[in-house]
Formats: C-alpha cells, structure tokens, sequence
C-alpha cells in the first residue's frame, strides 16, 4: 500500500512539472513573448531621404500643326542617354499640364464619391445607389451591379485606422493600451506592402537625436561578416551621449528595393478595381511606345484590366483593355543645385517617362478591333528563299532531321554505336539485355532530339521563312472601354507614384494625334495655323495633349488614403460605366 502511495505522489509530480500542452505549443509561446517596438532599440539609421516632387510644366502649347516646326521623329531618334532630353521633347509633344487639379475636374461630375460616403450608411441613412446622373450606370460594362455607398465605407474605414494599430495587427502584435482592437480584411496586402515601406520612409517616430553615422561595413563577403553587420544593426547605440533609436526606420527612403512601392500602389489599385469585377495585372509584354518605325521603350509597373465574361477564358488569363496604367518610379531627386524648379533636366525625364506610358496605353487601346500586322509579313525575305547554291547546304545539312529521320533497323544499331559495353550485357540474360538495350536507345533518341531542336531552331525559322514573333498580347482582348462613344478623343487615366505619394493623371489625346505618332502620317490636312484648323466639338486642337494632375497624395496618411481611394474609385466609375454618361 505505501509503496502505491509513493508511486501516485511520483506521478504527480511530474505530471505537476510538466508544461501544459497550450505553453509547449511554439505559437503560444512566442505569442507571449512578442517583443515591444519600444523594447527593441535599433541602431540609429541614416538621414531620412528629403521629399522632393517633380514640377516641370509646358510653357504653352505651340500654334498651329507641332511637325511644321521640328521633325518628331528625328529628334526622338537622335537619343543615346538620358542627359539628352531637354525642353525640345517637351515642347514637339505640345504638352498642356494642369497641376494639382481638384478631383472633382479629373473626371465627369456624378461619379465622383460624395462626402458623405465617407460616413457609416447605418448612421447617416445613405443610399446604396452610385449618384450618378443616368440611371443606366446602376449597372456595369460587365453586366454587374455599381458598388454603392456600404462598399465603398468598408474599405475606405480600412483606411483610416492608424498606421501604429494597422502595423501592429499585420505583424500580430498585441493593441496598446487605451488602443481599439482593429480588423483589415480588404487592404490587407496593401497594408503589408506599406509597411515594408514605412521601414525606410517613416520619419513619425523619428527625434532630433537620430544619428547620421553609417555603420561600418565590411570589405569582405564571407557569411560572417555579414552575421557581424546584422548583429551590429541591433545593438544598443550609445555613443556620444546618443539616445537608443526606437524608431521604425531601417534604412532611408533612396536605398529601398522598388519592388517594395510597386507592390503597395499595385495591391492598393487593384483593392479598388476588384469592386467593380476588374484585376491588375503587370505586362506580359515589352511596353515599346511606336513612334513612325522606331520601338521606344518605356516602364508600365501595371494596368488595370476586364476580364472576359466566359469563366474558362477569364482562369486561362484572357482579358480586356486596357482601362487604366499605374506607373511607379524610384527616383528621389529632381533638381540639382542652380537648376529653377520646372526646368531641371531630371523633371523634363519624369514627365516624358509619364506620357510615354500613357501614350502607349493609348495606342493599346486603339486597338480595338484591328489585327496585328507582324514586321516581316509580305516582305521579300520571309517569302522568297535565298540560297546562294555554295557547298555545305542551305545553312549546313537541314535534312538530318532527326524528327524526318527513318527509324532504325532494330536496337542493336543504336547500342552498337558506343553505347552499351559489351562487358555491361555480359552479365545479364537476354530479356535484361533487351531491356537495357531498349532504354539506351530511347535515352539517345531523346539526347538526338533535344540537341537538334536546339541546334536547328534558327535554321529552321530561316527556311520557314517566318516573321518574327508579334508584340501584342495574345490574350488581351484590346478595347477602348469607358472611351465616349462617336468621340475622336480618348481619356487615358493612369496612377503614378514616387517617394510614397500617388497622383492621379488624365490626359486627353486625339485620333488624329495616335494616328500621327504611330505612321508618321494623318487623314487629315495639316493646318498652318490655329485659325485654319476644322471646328471642333473641344478647345483642344487635335495636335495637342491636355494633361491635369491631381495632388500628390501621401500613402502614410489616412486622410490622403482616403482621398486617393476617392479618385481612382471615381475613375473606375467612369470607365466602367454602362452608356455613354456624361460628356467631359
């Protein structure tokens, strides 16, 4: 009996000392031990980068048709760098730019949110209803309902929430006292790419005592060095008198990876669109801007697009567009020192950088039912063969095909040629040989196969007498969508971002104008002056372009979120809209 006693009190104990399953659990445990952002000081990191913004602006546009003054082309064709840009390439393009222009002139009046979306509809009694002037726009071009006044206040709720609260629950970190419990659902990834980019440009918890010293960086690249660096990143500094940083900096603003701001401008851009059924997408593509014969290159981050209504095309990728372009950027510097604002060389290469995107969205979206005519087709060299007659062959032998090839005899011809040793087939009865033999010469075909492919693909292209590959996607549907129907002009929309500002840019472009820039020639008689041109339904001559510019909306704040939210939301609507809506 004692010794039982002894052994239930044995038992006892260690059951008592043993942690509970909830304890043991890795989660658990490291849920208990999050670490505090004013617990784990850093070292001090560099200056933060100074905010600088691009203000280049026309100076008028030219009177009467821009090619009669300097030839497009060759001015185009004659750049080798960047440093060769200048106030000529701004001025041929007869550029019209309105900045920081209120998003209520961006965009036709009714599709713009209203203030009072920006309250709870529970609370204010609002109305789910789009207030858009026709009442055909209660549906979308995609046969799907406007999102109304609920859908826009779930997100735009989102927005608002404090960056500490909204960072602390993307890193699942416990609230701060006297803090609300926050939920993000929507803006999800947006929020986890801001803050990736508040590691380097969020200067709000930052004091006067931030330190400007680098840490020291090895001259070697062996791993321990590296594991050196780190750990000297998280120590304490305290040198001079230096106060512990507990800031949320890492680095500064010009050292962070792009991809960190193309991610946030995509996923916020593209939490907006899926309310009215579209997706971005990044090009599939080389974005090359036509210009008569020339191919310019140019940078789309990504475009906005519609998904084709059959549900089996739409998983394969098919799409429909382009609607809209979002274009970011990493540089951080505008101006050099005695260069005015509006002038600098730097601000003349941003602004080019803008409306080559959008002039190549444009010409996408002129598209719209054409086919495309490959380089090469009905040309002499991909239809008549040349062969001079030497020695050798057309190329060397193309009739060695294996593909065209007569089948061999029997394996014994294949293993024989260096194969299979005979001191490997000794050891094994005839079915093992057999089947030895069999996948040796199945594995020499397939080696024969590939080395051919490979080795006569160009030769092949050369006797087919193909034209290259074409430079539009195969599965984009292209269309004007949301372009005013018996309209010559087309409203291009595009959302460009810098630093951690986005802003909203339309511009307006002609038939006519696309037309010239991409042939090189137009329908229409060339004006000599202004006082000649046709009538038209719109100030804007056709050899010009209207650019307007929203403000720069700063993407660490939850004010300007908003707003930002508001105007691509009001683009969306617009593009979207099923009819002809309201005249811009």
């Amino acid at each position: 009996m004692g010794f039982l006693q002894a052994l239930l009190g044995l038992l006892k104990g260690i059951k008592k000392s043993a942690p509970s399953r909830s304890e043991s659990h890795p989660l658990t445990k490291h849920k208990n031990r999050i670490p505090q952002a004013e617990q784990t000081p850093k070292k001090h990191p560099p200056p933060p980068t100074p905010l600088d913004f691009p203000a280049c602006t026309s100076k008028g546009r030219s009177p009467g048709f821009f090619a009669a003054h300097i030839d497009l082309f060759s001015l185009f064709a004659l750049l080798r760098k960047l440093d060769d840009i200048n106030a000529k390439h701004i001025k041929v393009l007869n550029i019209k730019l309105d900045r920081d222009v209120p998003l209520r002139m961006l965009m036709p009046k009714g599709y713009l949110p209203l203030p009072s979306w920006e309250t709870d509809p529970a609370q204010s009694g609002g109305s789910n209803v789009f207030p858009a002037p026709l009442p055909s726009t209660a549906i979308l071009s995609n046969g799907f309902e406007v999102p109304g006044h609920v859908e826009f206040y779930t997100r735009m709720k989102e927005l608002m929430f404090e960056n500490d609260d909204v960072f602390r629950f993307i890193k699942r970190e416990p609230n701060l006292p006297g803090r609300p419990t926050i939920k993000v659902a929507q803006f999800r990834k947006f929020f986890e790419a801001l803050y990736a980019m508040a590691e380097y440009w969020d200067t709000s918890l930052d004091d006067e005592n931030t330190t400007m010293a680098e840490p020291s960086v090895p001259t070697g690249n062996d791993a321990m060095d590296i594991d050196q660096l780190r750990s000297e990143a998280q120590q304490v500094d305290t040198e001079n008198g230096r106060e512990p940083y507990t800031g949320r900096r890492i680095g500064t603003g010009r050292d962070m990876p792009r991809h960190y701001r193309e991610d946030a401008v995509k996923f916020f851009v593209e939490t907006i669109a899926w309310c009215f059924r579209c997706q971005v997408q990044s090009p599939r593509n080389y974005s090359e801007l036509k210009l008569k014969s020339m191919l310019l290159p140019v940078h789309q981050t990504a475009l906005v697009y519609r998904p084709v209504q059959d549900r089996p095309r739409a998983r394969q990728g098919f799409v429909e567009g382009p609607l809209m372009g979002v274009q970011c950027r990493a540089e951080t510097v505008f101006r050099m020192p005695g260069e005015k604002q509006g002038e600098a060389q730097a601000e003349m290469v941003d602004l080019l950088r803008e409306v080559g995107a959008m002039l190549l969205l444009a010409q996408e979206r002129a598209r719209e039912g054409q086919t495309e005519v490959v380089p090469g087709t009905d040309q002499w060299w991909t239809m008549v063969p040349r062969w001079g007659g030497g020695p050798g062959g057309e190329i060397g032998s193309l009739d060695t095909n294996t593909d065209n090839a007569p089948p061999l005899a029997n394996e014994d011809e294949a293993i024989n040629d260096g194969q299979a040793p005979q001191k490997v087939l000794e050891g094994m009865d005839d079915e093992e040989a057999k089947l030895y033999k069999e996948r040796l010469a199945e594995k020499k075909r397939k080696i024969e196969r590939s080395t051919e492919r490979t080795n006569k693909r160009a030769q092949r292209a050369y006797k087919d007498l193909e034209p290259p590959a074409g430079k539009w996607d195969k599965k984009t549907t292209y269309s004007q969508i949301g372009k005013q129907k018996g309209s010559e002009y087309d409203d291009l929309y595009m959302v460009s971002s810098i630093n951690h500002h986005v802003s909203i840019i339309h511009l307006r472009i002609h038939t006519h104008y696309l037309e010239y820039l991409t042939t090189g020639k137009v329908t229409v008689t060339a004006p000599a002056s202004p006082h000649q041109a046709p009538p038209l339904a719109s100030d804007q001559p056709w050899y010009g372009l209207d650019m307007q510019r929203s403000r720069w909306y700063n993407l660490l704040e939850p004010a300007d979120r908003v707003q930002a939210m508001r105007g691509i939301w009001g683009v969306m609507a617009w593009l979207m809209r099923d009819g002809e809506g309201a005249d811009m």
